[in-house]
Order: structure tokens, then C-alpha cells, then sequence
């Protein structure tokens, strides 16, 4: 581990612009995410790292973030000393305190666990090895979660452990956690046999890797997590993956991922009884990319749409679908449904996730980089050089396309649009003419809980006759501590204006929301903005008297619930 060449108790002498790079450096962003959190050039930020290296006394991103952790560590303990020692000022008899809101986030981690030998390497060869697989491992693992919204932290060996549900949810955080835990073993799979030479006499290269879901209690406005259950339960199963050559799982990331890929029962030779591990209880193991999925039909009908759809792509014509629902945590469960029924039918199943950034760019490098590991997972070889990502994009997927046919599911709240806006008309014109099916997710603007698939032909375009199919949503899986993703998942993707509006409605509804606009917004541009912002997600639809108001009960409730403290709540 690197160490600071300063004392820790002075520490080194940084900037206000310095201390703000190394915090985001800490969270695990890439240059580009720090640029654009601090509106400022990538070159500009390449410029401070380098300073920063040589305050820190580092030569790589992975020990600068060791050493920021520790310096925001030990920074936060001497604000904590400061803060105590100030005399506080009493009102009425008590000591005024600022009150600490916690909210409950669902925390799904990864832990990989390095191969023996990085540990073992002490001659020449075996540390030239290691330090040429650290870095091909790193870079692969932290530009997979740059693309799926992860967060990371390198541990001290060199490691990795990673997490989604913090600082922003998505409907599909676990899914995204198993998905890159299996990505992360099957590339280590492949890499190990394209070296092979490489690692003659090294003995068996096994990486560990444990997924494990948790509750957790966070503090409301503070983006890092250093700790947490999760962490700890997926490190066990990390180190019990190297025994069985599967990564390891417990069960409530299983039973929130059932259907979005493979899975494998861990079981004892003698009584077939599930295996447990201390202080994480049952197992499983995470299947192959290859492997079969869940038939989940049955509990939509047994999606009879699906079998014309699928026979009639095998034509080289596109079919778009845009999958709608209200709460929209069903259309994922309806996606996963229907990409497994496609798959069994003998049609290549291509999942992407959207970040919750909806920049341009930032989609564009999301969906690429997705888009690219099953590309390279195929050995195809892309030939033609594009002039913008949105024409890569309609590429590539054709390329893959040339090979059987497709289906595209795009997660997330809203993906049709921003979508079809990425690719643009010509990328659009020229997917017409390839066998994929594109599903995507949708949020119907008004109306009360339902779900529904509406055909919308060969291009994304709204047909006045658009064929529709509305189906009963089955029992979600229920989420511990009552924690609700797909609103949790709306609320991180607002403004902080268009948040406290909502939180203030939602706790006092004698309040319209026409008041609670007038109060966060001081100009008359920034309540419209607010309002666009809200009425989007179908949050606040227009009143049947003029105005705003709530879409519906349950979704009052369900902002209440989550902009109060669950300390606030116990005391209810």
C-alpha cells in the first residue's frame, strides 16, 4: 500500500480544487465523470492528477485512491474533533444539533478475490506477470462499471470490491451485480487461455468472486460508503468461490435476479442439503453466459404475443416493442420474461442498462461498452470505422445480428426516446432491415397501476393503430426494510429543486403542489423546469381543476416513506 511521504497529521498541502479531484477520485470516477461533476476539462483534470500523484508520493489511480481514502478518513476524524470541542449553544435547555437523516438503500456488492499467484510472485517473471495482469484487470473491471453505474474501491492487495445502489439506484442493481460478477469470471477464463504461455507453472488461476445483497442504512447527502454488510458477506463468498470455480452468491440477490441469468444449486454429495456459509447463510453459484434460463412466462400470461414476434424477426425485420408500467419496477420483471422466452426460442439475448446520467455521451459510452463484451465474447471483429457512436452502435448490433438473430432489451426508467434520439434517423433506416427485436422500457404518463407491451412495427415511431397488450402484474418480489427501488430510483434521478418539492408535498399534504413549487423555486424558470422534470416521470400529473397533483395515493405514500428518516419512521 502507498504511503503518505507527510505526516498524517498534517497531511499534504492540497487545494480546494485538489481536495474536490481526490474525494471523486476516491469514489472510483473516471476522468470524465470528474470533469463533468466539476465542469471542467478533462486535460485540466489530467493536469491536477499529476500534481497529485507527486503530493501523494503514488504512480497510479489505484494507490491514489487508497491514499485518498485514508486522507478523507483522517480528515473527517479531525473535523469530528474540531466540531467537539466547540463550545455548542443550548436552546431551552438542549443543545441545538443539526439532525442526521438516514435513509434504508439496498446494497448490492462484488468482491474479487485475486488469483494466488499475485500474492506468491517474488521472482522476476511472476512480478512482471502480476503487475501486467493488475493492470488488465483493473482497467477491465472499472470500465465494465463505468458503463453499468458502479461503484469501486481497489483494496490493498490489489483487489476489488464493488457496489451498486449507492449514491444512485436503478430498478435493476442486482441484476447489473451478478451480471458483472459473472462478466469479470468469464474474463478471467479467457484471458488465462489467450496467455497462456504466460502462465505455464503458475498452478491453477482461479479469481474469487462473491456477490452478496444487503439493507443498509445511509446518510442522507453523503456519497461515499465505506462500509457495509454487503461488503463483508461478499468478501466470504469471494474466498469460498476459489474451492467450488463458480462465483458465489447468497440467496436474496438470487431471489432478486432470478431470471436475469443463470443459476447453479450449491448442494452437499451425501443428503442434497443447501450449503451455508457462516454469517451469510444459503448459497449459490452463478451460472454461465451460456447457460439456460428461468421460463418466467407463466406469471404474464404466458406472453403469447412473443411467439409471432420471434418467428417473424427470423425475416431480417426489425421489430420495436416499448414495454410500459406503473410502478415501473414490473417492467423489468416483464423484460427479463421476455428476453428468457426469446432466448429459449434460439435468439442471442443482448441486456444493456442504462446510466442514470442521460447525457449523450455518457449513454453513448454506456451502451458501447456493453454492446462490446458480447461482441468480443462472439470473436467478431468490427472492420468499419464510424462517424458517430450512434451509427457504432446501429454496427455493431448489425454485425451481431449477421450472425442469428437479436434481441436488444434496454433497462431502465425511460429508454425509448433517449434511445431513438441516439441512434438518429439514418442508424434507425438501417436496423430496419436486421432481425433484432428491440424492447424497451417506458413510463405511461397518467392512469393507475398497470403494464402493458405496445408493437410499434420496424421503427420506433408512435402508429395511430400501434397494437397493445395489457397484462396483470404478478407479486413483486418484496424488497427488506420496505425499501421501493423504482421510486428510490426516480427521486436519485431528479434535481435537488424537483426532490424537495416533492418530499414537502408528500409530508404535509395539506400543502398544494402548486405552494411547494412557489417555495423551492425563486424564478418562474426554474418551477417550469421543475415541473417538466416531475410531470416526465409521471410523478405529478395536471389537476382535474387546474394545477398539479399527486399521480395517485400509493405514490404519495411511497415519497413519504422514502424522504423520511427510517429513525423518523420507527418512531411512528
Amino acid at each position: 500500500m502507498a504511503t503518505l511521504k507527510n505526516s498524517p497529521e498534517k497531511g499534504p498541502s492540497l487545494s480546494e480544487r485538489q481536495q474536490q479531484i481526490l474525494g471523486l477520485l476516491a469514489e472510483g470516477k473516471s476522468n470524465k465523470e470528474i470533469a463533468a461533476d466539476l465542469e471542467i476539462e478533462q486535460g485540466t483534470v489530467k493536469q491536477h492528477l499529476f500534481v497529485l500523484f507527486r503530493k501523494l508520493g503514488v504512480v497510479s489511480r489505484a494507490k491514489a485512491a487508497v491514499v485518498a481514502e485514508q486522507l478523507l478518513k483522517t480528515s473527517n476524524g479531525r473535523r469530528s474533533e474540531v466540531a467537539s470541542s466547540k463550545v455548542p449553544t443550548y436552546k431551552k435547555g438542549h443543545a441545538v444539533k443539526k439532525a442526521e437523516r438516514y435513509q434504508w438503500r439496498l446494497i448490492s456488492a462484488v468482491s474479487l478475490a485475486l488469483p494466488d499467484f499475485v500474492a506468491a510472485a517474488t521472482s522476476f517473471e511472476a512480478i512482471s506477470l502480476r503487475n501486467h495482469f493488475l493492470a488488465d484487470f483493473q482497467a477491465r473491471a472499472a470500465a465494465l462499471l463505468e458503463s453499468l453505474d458502479g461503484q469501486f474501491s481497489i483494496t490493498p492487495d490489489g483487489g476489488l470490491v464493488a457496489w451498486f445502489g449507492h449514491p444512485k439506484t436503478h430498478l435493476d442493481d442486482t441484476d447489473r451485480t451478478t451480471y458483472f460478477a459473472q462478466c469479470m469470471y468469464e474474463w478471467m477464463q479467457a484471458y488465462v487461455q489467450i496467455n497462456q504461455p504466460a502462465f505455464d507453472g503458475v498452478g491453477k488461476v482461479d479469481l474469487g468472486v462473491g456477490v452478496a445483497s444487503h439493507p443498509e442504512l445511509v446518510e442522507e447527502g453523503v456519497e461515499s460508503l465505506y462500509s457495509a454488510d454487503a461488503f463483508r458477506k461478499a468478501t466470504l463468498l469471494a474466498q469460498h468461490s476459489k474451492i467450488v470455480h463458480r462465483p458465489l452468491s447468497d440467496l436474496l440477490t438470487k431471489k432478486l435476479s432470478a431470471n436475469s441469468l443463470s443459476w447453479m444449486d450449491i448442494r452437499t454429495r451425501e443428503g442434497g442439503k443447501a450449503i451455508q456459509v457462516r454469517n451469510v447463510g444459503e448459497i449459490c453459484a452463478i451460472g454461465s453466459a451460456t447457460g439456460a434460463l428461468v421460463d418466467s412466462s407463466a406469471q404474464w400470461g404466458g406472453l403469447p404475443f412473443m411467439n409471432s414476434i420471434c418467428e417473424g424477426v427470423k425475416e431480417s425485420v426489425a421489430q420495436w416493442l416499448s414495454v410500459e408500467s406503473w410502478p415501473p419496477l414490473a417492467a423489468s420483471s416483464l423484460m427479463d420474461a421476455m428476453g428468457n422466452f426469446a432466448y429459449a426460442k434460439g435468439i442471442r439475448l443482448l441486456r444493456l442498462r442504462a446510466p442514470s446520467n442521460q447525457r449523450r455521451d455518457r449513454l453513448l459510452a454506456s451502451y458501447i461498452k456493453q454492446i462490446e463484451v458480447l461482441f468480443e465474447a462472439l470473436g467478431l471483429e468490427e472492420k468499419k470505422i464510424y462517424s458517430t457512436g450512434g451509427e457504432r452502435i446501429a454496427g455493431l448490433l448489425g454485425v451481431i445480428a449477421q450472425s442469428g438473430p437479436l434481441m436488444v432489451e434496454l433497462y431502465g426508467l425511460k429508454t425509448l426516446d433517449s434511445f431513438k434520439a441516439l441512434l438518429g434517423e439514418a442508424s434507425l433506416d438501417l436496423l430496419a432491415a436486421r432481425p433484432i427485436i428491440f424492447v424497451t422500457a417506458n413510463l405511461p404518463q397518467t392512469g393507475n397501476k398497470q403494464t402493458c407491451v405496445r408493437l410499434l412495427g420496424s421503427r420506433p415511431h408512435e402508429q395511430p393503430f400501434t397494437r397493445t397488450f395489457t397484462m396483470t402484474q404478478p407479486e413483486i418480489t418484496t424488497f427488506p426494510e420496505g425499501i421501493q427501488v423504482d421510486f428510490q430510483a426516480m427521486l436519485d434521478s431528479l434535481s435537488e429543486a424537483s426532490r424537495a418539492i416533492l418530499i414537502k408535498a408528500a409530508e404535509d399534504t395539506s400543502q398544494s403542489l402548486a405552494s411547494c413549487i412557489t417555495q423551492e423555486c425563486d424564478s418562474h424558470h426554474k418551477a417550469q423546469a421543475c415541473i417538466h422534470e416531475l410531470t416526465s416521470l409521471g410523478l405529478i400529473v395536471p389537476g382535474i381543476g387546474g394545477g398539479f397533483e399527486f399521480r395517485d395515493s400509493s405514490t404519495i405514500e411511497a415519497i413519504h416513506r422514502l424522504g423520511a428518516s427510517p429513525l423518523e419512521m420507527h418512531k411512528e
